[in-house]
């Protein structure tokens, strides 16, 4: 995804962010969201991740989070989003559909607790590289 397409994505998956909650939580989950969410698209939405209230040191060693359930739940869309090659609409559409490979629960419902974005990005890492489950 080139530069505008990012920020176009990143600004409507914002408008659907669930009122924050911040927490002291542990920063893996930025680490696991780096082998699915390519760090080029990081970058481009730090800023933007700045400007909603998400407090991000660039994504680089000791970045500081100051709401890991909001940066959680963006990153599992932005995965979504990477897998279907920047489709916005059909990733949420598999973020809303029960996954079988997920006890049949949506995706998207999983995004803030850590359990289940781990559970949701590997799912998108193994369908990102062929595995079908």
């Amino acid at each position: 995804m080139n530069q505008q397409q990012i920020r176009r994505v990143v600004d409507e998956l914002l408008a659907d962010l669930p009122p924050a909650s911040l927490t002291s939580e542990d920063v893996r989950s930025l680490t696991l969201a780096r082998d699915v969410v390519p760090m080029t698209v990081l970058q481009a939405a730090s800023d933007l991740l700045r400007a909603s209230g998400i407090v991000v040191d660039r994504f680089g060693d000791g970045g500081v989070i100051a709401d890991v359930k909001r940066l959680r739940h963006l990153l599992g869309q932005l995965a979504a989003v990477e897998l279907f090659d920047g489709d916005l609409a059909a990733a949420r559409a598999w973020l809303e559909r029960p996954a079988p490979a997920l006890g049949g629960v949506a995706p998207i419902t999983m995004l803030t607790a850590e359990p289940g974005f781990t559970a949701t990005i590997d799912l998108i890492g193994r369908l990102k590289h062929g595995v079908f489950i």
